[in-house]
């Protein structure tokens, strides 16, 4: 009972400190998010630059995690170059290497409880009384981060050393030092943290069950492990953000294949040189980066070469569109023209899927064969690459043909699809407060989701026979539905504002019935542009072209 007891703590122990260094980098992260990206896109001009500013600042957030996550998200918008990205990557592999000094020094030499505890009682409580939109809550839950870190590694320790003691580990040492490597790849890639790796690591060899060879190994596993979580953010993005996580990759991987193969000479060097094997672990670990650097600095441009031509740029998923029909501007605006009815009908999908997941009110092949049978946020995300796609070759026609006719009618089918992605966009928005609705126990809200689903679904079938129809539809029918649309949203408007409402509602419930109403009807405004623009001339559409398109 007492040796289960013991694993409970440590594992205890574990989501403690992990829970801990989340907390701490939401903290750092909220409080100097901002000041942190424009210092990364400042010291990055140059890889030099960029090493020691990547350095930097995952050594103060402690989490080059959030370092390699900023720069993906900078490189897909293309503030940095791909050399310069790599070249942060490289710097915030060392900069996290503190936090592997700070557990080896201060959580094993000193009586961290005396420290963890006071920390996590002043941070927590300034935390619960404090408001959630006030710095000082930021604050105190940075400081209730910290003494959730030490006493997770209090407890890690303290579990680890009294299984050592009951059990007898010394046949671990007779293990092979790959074991140890696969073992830190793995624990990594689960747990996410190569912090914790490392805790868990100094923990071990503080309590004798593992000797300072069998750590190396383990932690040199975990740098391998430690991509993980950048190469999944990049599985579905653009072809410059996987080469970002594939050079993260190869700069941890290379460099260990030669320390690996020479890890009994390094081991002898740690031992001679570092006394206190918590220590020299953690030397070994900055080491490994260090040499990363050394290594791949003076090839950054080959690098960067091979990278380029392993991932090219994302391939167009447009059906119909090719460079080959630029020579014929009117066969070229047949295959835009059927490109955007691809996008229409797909956003009308999307209206009604974010309201009714079960509801179908298009046949299934008139929607984009990519776009079919993926998740609500990957089917948003397909109809935004789609507009981005039409747009650029719409760039492309331009600059290929001087006829005012396909140039007016490009510009309408353009603004046709724009519209259609701002109708997705209203609705993607509210997706949180659809759920909340459908899921209410008030009656209120839930009518008020069910009667909102309901016009919604009917008026996308109204725009899907618009589509449909080979007719194309009088200026007075589109005027028509246009005026239901806002006497509809002035109706609802004035329904949220009556006596009978108000008493079953508090203020942030009519709040978000009323945000929820305005991105509704923003989204319906949205279609009906788009569906306009796209089935009538311009001599008609440009009639109805002064109408306010969106709600204010």
């Amino acid at each position: 009972m007492t040796q289960l007891f013991n694993i409970w703590q440590a594992l205890a122990g574990l989501a403690i400190f992990m829970l801990g260094m989340q907390y701490l980098e939401n903290s750092i992260n909220h409080l100097s998010g901002r000041s942190f990206k424009l210092l990364l896109k400042k010291h990055a001009s140059n890889k030099f630059k960029a090493i020691s500013g990547g350095t930097l600042i995952s050594a103060v957030l402690q989490s080059s995690s959030i370092v390699n996550l900023m720069v993906l998200a900078f490189v897909g918008a293309g503030v940095l170059t791909l050399k310069n990205a790599l070249a942060v990557i490289l710097g915030a592999n060392l900069g996290t290497t503190l936090n592997s000094w700070l557990l080896a020094t201060i959580g094993f030499s000193y009586n961290i409880e005396n420290i963890a505890f006071p920390l996590a009682a002043i941070g927590g409580l300034i935390m619960v009384l404090s408001s959630k939109d006030k710095k000082i809550f930021t604050w105190s839950r940075l400081l209730l981060s910290l003494g959730f870190i030490f006493i997770g590694l209090y407890y890690i320790k303290s579990g680890t050393t009294e299984i050592v003691r009951q059990y007898d580990l010394s046949s671990l040492i007779q293990y092979p030092a790959i074991l140890f490597l696969l073992s830190g790849i793995l624990i990594t890639s689960v747990i996410q943290s190569s912090s914790a790796t490392m805790a868990i690591t100094l923990s071990a060899l503080y309590s004798g069950a593992i000797s300072i060879y069998a750590g190396c190994a383990i932690i040199l596993g975990s740098e391998i492990g430690t991509v993980s979580k950048l190469f999944f953010a990049s599985i579905n993005g653009t072809a410059v953000k996987r080469r970002v996580a594939m050079g993260s990759l190869i700069f941890n991987i290379i460099p260990a294949i030669p320390i690996f193969l020479l890890l009994p000479q390094i081991n002898r060097l740690i031992e001679h040189y570092f006394p206190d094997h918590l220590l020299g672990l953690a030397a070994f670990q900055t080491l490994v980066n260090l040499f990363s650097i050394f290594i791949f600095l003076p090839f950054f441009k080959k690098l960067t070469f091979f990278l380029e031509s392993l991932y090219k740029n994302a391939r167009s998923i447009t059906l119909f569109l090719s460079k080959s029909l630029m020579t014929d501007a009117e066969v070229a605006i047949e295959a835009f023209r059927s490109e955007t009815l691809y996008l229409l009908y797909d956003t009308l999908d999307f209206t009604a899927t974010c309201l009714e997941e079960e509801v179908s009110i298009i046949n299934k092949d008139k929607t984009h064969p990519e776009y079919r049978d993926q998740t609500i946020i990957k089917k948003y995300e397909f109809i935004k690459q789609l507009n981005g796609q039409l747009r650029d070759y719409f760039i492309q026609i331009q600059n290929v043909t001087d006829k005012p006719e396909i140039a007016s009618e490009l510009d309408r089918l353009v603004t046709s699809a724009r519209n259609g992605m701002y109708a997705a966009k209203s609705m993607k928005d509210i997706l949180q407060d659809i759920t909340q609705l459908r899921n209410s126990s008030n009656n209120i809200k839930y009518d008020f989701y069910v009667e909102g689903t309901g016009k919604t679904i009917a008026y996308c079938k109204q725009l899907l026979e618009i589509l449909d129809s080979k007719n194309t539809p009088a200026v007075g029918t589109i005027m028509t539905l246009y005026e239901s649309l806002t006497s509809d949203y002035d109706n609802t408007l004035q329904k949220l504002y009556k006596k009978s409402i108000v008493g079953h509602l508090n203020d942030s419930e009519i709040s978000t019935l009323i945000n929820y109403n305005r991105e509704l009807a923003t989204a319906h405004k949205s279609l009906f542009f788009a569906v306009k623009d796209f089935v009538m001339d311009p001599g008609q559409a440009s009639e109805l072209d002064n109408l306010p398109g969106f709600i204010r």
